[in-house]
C-alpha cells in the first residue's frame, strides 16, 4: 500500500506542476565558453559493448565552443564467449552526467541549440525522473535536431512536445506526457538512420550553447 500511495502523491504533485506554470523568460541551460563546462559531461559509443563507433568532447578555447566528433559505424564486433552480444550497432553521442539533480523545463515550450555541424542527421535527447516511481527513467524522449551542412553557426529550435519517448532505440506506444519539472540529462547523439541518411564515417557538432524559451521569445546568444 505505502507504494501505491507513494505513486499517487507523486501523480497529484506532478499534475499541479503540469497545470499551473506559467511561462518563464529564456534561460541558459548550457554554455561552453569555459572548458569546465564540460566536467558535467560525457562522451558515449557502441565501442562500450565492443561496437566501432568512437565518440570525443573536447573544448575549443579558441571558439569558445564544445566539439562532439568522432567515427560513426555500424560493424558488429565478431562474438566472443563472454563478452556482451551486441545486436546492434552505429550509436554514439555526449551527454550531462546524472548526478541526483535535475533541470526544471516547466514553463518553457522549446529549447534552442546554437551548433555548428557537417550536415549529418543528429538528435536531441532529454532524461527525466520516473514521476511514477521515483528515480531516473531508463528511456530517452529524443527530437531530431535539423541542421544544415555548412560551415556558419545557426541556432536550431525544438519545440519541446515534439520530443518522442524511445526505449532502447524503439519508440514506445501511445500518448507519453513529458515529466518537463525534472529533467535529469541531456544531450546530443548521432541518428542510426540507415545507410543512405548515415554514411559510415568521421562527424562532428560544435555546440556553443543551449538554451530554453517560449515560442516567439527572441533567441540572444
Amino acid at each position: 500500500m505505502s507504494l501505491i500511495r507513494g505513486i499517487i502523491r507523486r501523480a497529484e504533485r506532478f499534475l499541479k506542476l503540469a497545470g499551473n506554470f506559467e511561462q518563464r523568460s529564456p534561460e541558459f541551460l548550457h554554455s561552453f565558453s569555459e572548458s569546465s563546462s564540460l566536467d558535467n559531461w560525457r562522451s558515449w559509443s557502441d565501442s562500450a559493448f565492443g561496437g566501432f563507433s568512437q565518440a570525443q568532447l573536447q573544448h575549443d578555447e579558441i571558439e569558445g565552443t564544445a566539439k562532439f566528433f568522432g567515427t560513426y559505424s555500424t560493424k558488429l564486433p565478431t562474438p566472443t564467449e563472454g563478452s556482451p552480444k551486441l545486436s546492434r550497432s552505429g550509436f554514439a553521442g555526449i551527454s550531462t552526467k546524472i548526478t541526483g539533480q535535475w533541470t526544471d523545463l516547466a514553463g518553457f515550450d522549446t529549447l534552442v541549440y546554437r551548433v555548428k555541424t557537417d550536415g549529418r542527421v543528429y538528435l536531441a535527447n532529454l532524461r527525466t525522473d520516473n514521476w511514477l516511481l521515483g528515480g531516473p527513467s531508463e528511456d530517452v524522449w529524443q527530437a531530431v535536431l535539423r541542421t544544415r551542412a555548412s560551415s556558419q553557426w545557426e541556432e536550431v529550435e525544438i519545440p519541446i512536445d515534439s520530443f518522442i519517448l524511445t526505449h532502447r532505440g524503439k519508440v514506445v506506444p501511445g500518448r507519453q506526457e513529458m515529466h518537463t519539472g525534472r529533467v535529469i540529462s541531456m544531450g546530443i547523439a548521432i541518428a542510426a538512420a540507415g545507410e543512405k541518411l548515415q554514411p559510415e564515417g568521421p562527424f562532428c557538432l560544435e555546440l556553443a550553447w543551449i538554451k530554453a524559451k517560449n515560442r516567439g521569445a527572441p533567441v540572444q546568444g
